[in-house]
């Protein structure tokens, strides 16, 4: 019975060759579609953050004059780890420039500086390595 049905089928889809192809496009536009939203979904929704408690994690910016947000000064980061007091602790990191020698061309590479408790304000160790404090 059910090969009766699937050569049925067959039959009236290579008959009618316009409505099997409108037919194929639109279940491969729709399973693209769905697929495509559940991994945006699944990326920012769903998969948790690296680090223990996202909740509590705030991102500090100041303000300028011709600036409604911009990066806090080190100096600023220092004021506020000293005097806010709804603060635990902050960490804060500032993106610079490095040259690698290591090769037969010198290489200019990005570096990320991190403040020394980083890791123990996002709750988690480094991919590769220690802490300091350890």
């Amino acid at each position: 019975m059910l090969r009766h049905e699937i050569g049925v089928g067959l039959r009236g889809l290579f008959g009618r060759p316009g409505f099997a192809i409108a037919a194929l496009l639109t279940l491969s536009l729709g399973i693209g579609a769905t697929s495509a939203i559940f991994s945006v979904v699944k990326a920012t929704l769903l998969t948790p953050l690296p680090y223990d408690t996202p909740e509590r994690r705030v991102m500090l910016w100041s303000k300028w004059v011709s600036f409604d947000k911009t990066w806090l000064s080190s100096q600023e980061a220092w004021d506020y780890r000293e005097r806010a007091t709804t603060i635990t602790d902050l960490a804060f990191w500032a993106v610079s420039f490095s040259n690698l020698t290591e090769t037969a061309e010198p290489l200019r590479l990005a570096v990320g500086l991190v403040s020394a408790n980083t890791f123990d304000v996002l709750g988690t160790a480094p991919f590769l390595g220690r802490r300091k404090s350890e």
